[in-house]
């Protein structure tokens, strides 16, 4: 009820086709909506969330919220195979909305009017595919890389991508012409003997 973020590198292998690889899910809830009394019946298999990429070859987020216990889809623009993208989905109650962004961007079509999103402890995050009635289905054709998930909402200058820059905020002070590698100082050590 307090909110969350979850976010994820994602990369759609360059072979993805919509007839064998279409709501292929990346990262779901495991459970059944059905179980949570979650009121949309048209899937009530489903997962209590998932985010995952459509026919269209858009990222789709689907859960549903506490108020309503209905479920509530967010959609991207068409995402091209073979390059990665920073997704987050981020759920803030007070403010009554929920926000997909793909690197770092605010995607057009995003939640209002909801609440936190309906779970309970038994359901388990599965990553590289979805769920139905508890069974794996439509697995994700391509990489997932660092995956997090927090239990509020995150400012888009708190994600993943805002870590420190390291080329710049940190610099070898060491001679490294003088710096010998291990086994060249072996060889040293041997040949003086």
């Amino acid at each position: 009820e307090s909110g969350y973020t979850l976010e994820t590198f994602l990369q759609m292998d360059a072979t993805w086709t919509e007839a064998a690889n279409r709501w292929g899910a990346a990262i779901s809830r495991g459970g059944a909506r059905n179980w949570i009394g979650i009121n949309d019946t048209s899937d009530e298999g489903a997962g209590a969330a998932w985010l995952g990429i459509s026919n269209l070859r858009e990222y789709q987020f689907s859960a549903a919220d506490t108020v309503s216990k209905n479920s509530y889809t967010l959609w991207s623009g068409e995402i091209m195979p073979g390059s990665w993208h920073h997704v987050a989905i981020v759920n803030d109650p007070a403010a009554g909305t929920v926000i997909m962004y793909v690197d770092g961007v605010p995607v057009l079509r995003n939640a209002s009017g909801v609440g936190g999103m309906v779970s309970a402890d038994y359901m388990p995050w599965i990553l590289g595919a979805s769920t139905n009635n508890t069974e794996a289905d439509h697995g994700w054709h391509g990489c997932i890389g660092e995956t997090r998930i927090v239990d509020h909402a995150l400012d888009a200058d708190e994600f993943l991508t805002a870590r420190v820059d390291l080329d710049t905020s940190f610099a070898v002070t060491s001679d490294l012409g003088s710096v010998l590698p291990s086994d060249a100082v072996m060889r040293e050590k041997l040949a003086d003997q």
